[in-house]
């Protein structure tokens, strides 16, 4: 009306105003920015000085989003723009239309970005504000997430119960390490992890791969190792020996016996050293059936027997063959002390994958489920006082009866793996 132009549509009201010297970002400062455009810094000594919560926010997600947070209520707060009016960027050097049509947004991830790096583009006359707003909201969320510390300036205890050892951090409610807030169902938990627990005796955290039969750590490795122990058996593991036992049981030697208990033997270290270090030895050789390498590894029944009450820890007793087989290893010195001769098809430790055959070996009240090195084996079905011929690592009988017997000279060659109790 009075002859000046009108302003293009869309235009913001930000273009009809001169432009101004944009300040420093750093509260106080009032020096220009080294580029002119808001939002910056004069220098890289006030760029690196603060403010330390815009700092935080271009740090990661987290203090964007927190940073996102506080400003939020205010933008949602802002007046609507006029009818047929559209919102432009939030971006103080930006005249774009905002991406959806609001107020308080950016036109699109460039100036969104942009923002984010100076403070979601907030002028510098309110980044103090702002940066006060945050601080105040960073220190109620800590406090709001945090417990007070224990009461007398003592530090807390690690919740996981039966540790004792100090919390991370001194506050209540906390572990004191991974190991146990993993071992844990929560914070403030009063019960173990339902998963495996380690096998070390009295330990009772969850094994370190959540598999059965393993430890929590290299510590409670190296203790376990020390010493021959035993642990009952997982119901998985219970129903793969019963089913093994079961299926190889010969009925026509009496009814399949009824399973007690299953125990998982943990050898000494020294025992499974020396079985692992003898399949080394032998190498890869052609293995049959389930056999593995190196050393054509199998798994078979030993018939032996218990004159103790076994809760899991071997006895003292000699005459506690399972027991000394567990703490020992096998010892060809005890040979026939069970079956009162020295092997019907030569010297040697014997195993066999009939179960109703190992039983008649012992006294019938127990059997070991051991990991035999057979190696090379040469095969027979006669008797023999003879030792294994030179060559071969161990022997195969092969019964017209259909029962097989497997005999191993060495005591490296087997290794206990898990102890069943008959009723």
């Amino acid at each position: 009306m009075d002859g000046k132009p009108e302003p293009a549509s869309g235009a913001s009201a930000l273009d009809a105003r001169p432009a101004a010297m944009a300040t420093c970002a750093q509260p106080g400062c009032g020096k220009p920015t080294w580029d002119g455009k808001p939002g910056g810094f004069c220098s890289r000594t006030c760029r690196a000085a603060g403010p330390p919560t815009a700092r935080g926010a271009q740090s990661g997600p987290a203090g964007l989003g927190l940073l996102r947070a506080v400003l939020r209520p205010a933008s949602a707060g802002s007046p609507p723009t006029a009818p047929g009016q559209q919102a432009v960027c939030c971006q103080p050097w930006c005249s774009k239309p905002s991406w959806n049509g609001q107020p308080g947004e950016f036109c699109g991830r460039t100036c969104r970005d942009a923002g984010a790096a100076a403070g979601l583009g907030v002028p510098p006359g309110e980044i103090a504000a702002v940066a006060a707003a945050l601080q105040a909201a960073a220190g109620q969320q800590q406090a709001s997430e945090s417990s007070p510390p224990a009461a007398g300036g003592q530090p807390a205890v690690c919740s996981q119960p039966g540790c004792g050892k100090p919390s991370w951090n001194g506050r209540p409610g906390e572990f004191c390490s991974r190991s146990c807030r993993d071992g844990g169902s929560g914070s403030g938990s009063s019960t173990l992890s339902a998963g495996p627990q380690c096998a070390r005796q009295g330990c009772g955290k969850p094994t370190w791969n959540g598999a059965a039969s393993e430890f929590c750590s290299h510590t409670c490795r190296q203790v376990g190792a020390l010493a021959a122990f035993c642990t009952k058996a997982t119901q998985e593991q219970c129903e793969d020996i019963e089913a093994q036992f079961t299926s190889k049981w010969d009925t026509g030697r009496g009814c399949v016996p009824q399973i007690k208990s299953v125990w998982v033997v943990h050898a000494s270290k020294r025992v499974k050293d020396r079985f692992h270090a003898k399949c080394r030895a032998i190498g890869h050789v052609r293995t049959f059936g389930c056999g593995k390498n190196p050393g054509n590894q199998q798994r078979r029944f030993h018939g032996t027997f218990l004159r103790c009450k076994f809760s899991g820890t071997p006895c003292s007793n000699p005459a506690c063959s399972a027991c000394c087989i567990i703490r020992d290893g096998f010892d060809i010195r005890n040979l026939g002390r069970g079956s009162g001769n020295s092997g019907w098809f030569g010297p040697g430790h014997y195993s066999t994958s009939m179960p109703s055959t190992a039983v008649g070996y012992g006294t019938g009240n127990a059997l070991l489920v051991v990991h035999v090195a057979v190696g090379k084996a040469e095969k027979t079905s006669s008797r023999t006082d003879d030792g294994v011929s030179s060559g071969y690592h161990s022997r195969v009988v092969n019964k017209s009866t259909g029962v097989d017997e497997l005999l191993v000279p060495e005591d490296d060659q087997m290794l206990p793996a898990y102890l069943v109790i008959l009723g």
